[in-house]
């Protein structure tokens, strides 16, 4: 929660199965891999925790942002692999089973150095093999296994990118709807 606590609830019985405090405010979506807990903080820090009993197994230390913006930390799963995007605008791909980070970018490739440039974006889309990601002014479409750009487009979506068999559908900030192949 945006306190520092993590809960296990059992919702059938609907008891609470462990509560933990870690002091720092979750700020991301949550992802279940086999027996781990995957979710970050407000300070960009990605943690892996066992499931049954809250515990810490790992935290991955990234860009810390000393501004804090709308944009929540984001998370999604493909296989063995879960990908972390950040507020400062890093993507990070990490083996779940390891939980050691396999590649990293950043998506936030502004000149302004000012600590207010704060990177926005949208969630990550997995589709097969590719990763679409929307961020202050791109579309980049990245290959999951090396991190390699293969698109950059010069527009960026309001909302979440679907794709549909081989086509991107979105919805840029000028109101357009793109469809890409």
């Amino acid at each position: 929660d945006n306190l520092g606590y993590l809960y296990a609830l059992d919702y059938k019985a609907n008891k609470i199965l462990w509560a933990k405090k870690y002091d720092v405010a979750f700020r991301s979506n949550l992802k279940i891999y086999k027996d781990k807990i995957i979710t970050s903080n407000q300070n960009n820090q990605l943690y892996f925790f066992n499931k049954n009993d809250g515990e810490i197994l790992t935290i991955i230390p990234t860009e810390e942002t000393l501004i804090k913006n709308k944009f929540e930390n984001n998370l999604s799963l493909s296989g063995k692999l879960s990908f972390f995007i950040n507020t400062f605008g890093s993507l990070y791909a990490i083996d779940n089973d390891n939980m050691r980070v396999v590649w990293f970018i950043n998506l936030n490739q502004s000149l302004d150095l000012n600590p207010s440039n704060i990177f926005t974006g949208n969630q990550i889309v997995n589709h097969g093999k590719i990763l679409a990601i929307s961020s202050n002014e791109f579309t980049y479409i990245i290959d999951q296994n090396s991190g390699s750009t293969l698109h950059k487009k010069n527009f960026s979506s309001k909302l979440r990118p679907i794709i549909l068999n081989k086509y991107l559908f979105t919805i840029t900030k000028n109101k357009f709807l793109i469809a890409m192949n």
